[in-house]
């Protein structure tokens, strides 16, 4: 009996050893695990970030892909320093369409997003007004900031026009200076 007493004791310690052991062993195992699940879950949400970001970036990709014709379209309403040049000469063909004389510019500058421009003409009254409306409605944001016409040639037939002077200042609202 003595011996079947030590005999359960010893199976009673192995079993309660065997079992701290595999407490211990579970408890290990379910350690890993739980850090493999916080590591899992911080990659995750860094993926995910990152396919929102990616997201984002293909939806502005597109974006600026289906705006093109408009972009195209609105930058014909600006100056670029490169356009000052096609500018005047767009100007200067105002003379055909109106009939003034002459169409001279005298200065150019740039004042922030601002093209100043001062311009003089020679021609019959009604052509140099013709002319300032063709230059209101050119597909910019002007204003005539000073404007002065002087008569300088009384007609001396019926047939010929009286002459007149115009000297006009303006400002196109719209120039992008490229820097």
């Amino acid at each position: 009996m003595r011996k079947n007493k030590q005999k359960i004791i010893s199976i009673l310690i192995f079993a309660i050893v065997f079992n701290l052991a595999l407490v211990g062993l579970y408890t290990i195992v379910l350690n890993t695990i739980k850090k493999k699940s916080e590591n899992t879950s911080t990659v995750s949400v860094e993926l995910e970030g990152y396919l929102n970001k990616e997201g984002k970036v293909n939806t502005v990709k597109s974006a600026v892909e289906s705006t093109k014709d408009h972009r195209v379209k609105l930058e014909k309403y600006f100056i670029n320093i490169d356009g000052i040049p096609v500018f005047t000469q767009k100007i200067e063909s105002l003379k055909e369409i109106s009939g003034v004389d002459e169409i001279t510019i005298n200065g150019l500058k740039q004042k922030n997003n601002i093209l100043l421009l001062d311009f003089k003409t020679v021609g019959g009254f009604e052509d140099v007004l013709y002319l300032v409306q063709l230059v209101e409605n050119l597909p910019f944001k002007v204003n005539i900031k000073k404007s002065y016409i002087t008569k300088i040639k009384s007609a001396e037939s019926i047939e010929e026009k009286i002459k007149w002077n115009g000297l006009f200042s303006i400002e196109i609202i719209g120039f992008l200076d490229n820097q």
